[in-house]
């Protein structure tokens, strides 16, 4: 690129900041999100277009203890993307909900959770220093990055796996409130480089989380998991994996995980086992955003699978990925200038 193109380009750039209806796509790219109805566009509900950015996206879809959450956490690491649990943020409402004491299936209790999803603050952050992953054994085995869950500033990451949660979980994850209020936020991190500090109605950032974010260097995609990530939270992923695995050997992965909490080191193997079946039964015949593949996903069987060979598998079609992106952009950015 020569100069005269270099200052054609910027030309450019401040003759669409000036125009009027740039500022309307911006807005139009706010509201094109799951707005709370109590909210407007100048309540910043969501990310900010300051904060917006085009992001690489990594959608990894699946069942229970298929093995998804592990893989996405390597994934995001080798590539430095930031990594977003999705599953973690409905295991925090349910407890919430238990500690009010209220019924996840109730009607009279709805409201009262709704609520909870839409104003709690739900923190994920996710560090380097992990521990082998417990639900495999075959090697090799890579240390898994660690995500710590923070409701209201305080550390939930084990109480969320208890069984009891898995029981409840069900009923908290088909409430369309709760989805629309979840849904909200799983997508402001992703558009907003994995910010998290979102409270209900604004994003919020900490002197803590300020100092590390201008301090490094910022995440160039996203990895999240789930069971709608790819149909629902992020339609329009550049990447999207479906992953499945035996129902006895997920089983066999999520006991050997849940043993690590001292309460649960008497659990039996067939309860672990029919958690998962009624959990699976719920996820596929729920009406709101029900457990499915997605047309454009691609779908890998992770039951004979070791940690580094279903990462692998992942990084290598994501990397040939953002090639052919890169190489698109390149070239539509050549021939644009052509025309200036």
């Amino acid at each position: 690129m020569n100069s005269l193109q270099i200052n054609k380009l910027f030309k450019c750039l401040i003759h669409i900041s000036e125009n009027s209806n740039s500022k309307k796509r911006l807005l139009s790219s706010t509201s094109s999100l799951s707005l709370q109805p109590n909210l407007n566009l100048n309540s910043s509900l969501l990310c900010q277009p300051i904060f917006k950015r085009n992001l690489f996206q990594i959608a990894i879809d699946g069942p229970a203890a298929s093995g998804k959450s592990t893989t996405a956490r390597l994934v995001a690491r080798k590539l430095n993307f930031e990594y977003i649990d999705s599953g973690a943020m409905y295991r925090t409402i349910t407890l919430a909900a238990l500690r009010e004491n209220l019924n996840p299936t109730s009607l009279v209790d709805i409201h009262k959770i709704i609520n909870i999803a839409r104003t709690s603050k739900i923190q994920l952050i996710t560090t380097n220093n992990g521990t082998p992953p417990s639900a495999h054994t075959s090697p090799p085995q890579p240390l898994v990055p660690k995500t710590r869950v923070i409701f209201n500033e305080e550390d939930i990451t084990e109480e969320i796996m208890l069984p009891e949660i898995t029981r409840n979980i069900m009923g908290i994850a088909s409430n369309p409130g709760v989805r629309e209020a979840i849904v909200s936020r799983q997508r402001a991190m992703a558009e907003c480089n994995g910010y998290n500090g979102y409270n209900g109605s604004n994003i919020n950032y900490d002197k803590e989380e300020k100092e590390k974010n201008s301090n490094s260097k910022r995440k160039q995609g996203v990895v999240m998991d789930g069971r709608d990530i790819g149909t629902v939270i992020l339609p329009n992923a550049n990447l999207k994996f479906f992953i499945i695995a035996d129902p006895k050997i997920r089983a066999e992965r999520r006991l050997k995980e849940l043993k690590r909490i001292k309460e649960m080191e008497n659990l039996e193997m067939s309860e672990v086992l029919a958690d998962l079946l009624k959990r699976d039964k719920s996820d596929i015949e729920r009406k709101i955003s029900p457990l499915k593949m997605a047309d454009d996903a691609i779908l890998l069987d992770t039951s004979g699978l070791s940690i580094e060979e279903q990462v692998e598998r992942i990084i290598k079609l994501a990397l040939e990925k953002m090639r052919k992106s890169d190489n698109m952009r390149s070239d539509n950015s050549d021939k644009h200038l052509e025309k200036l």
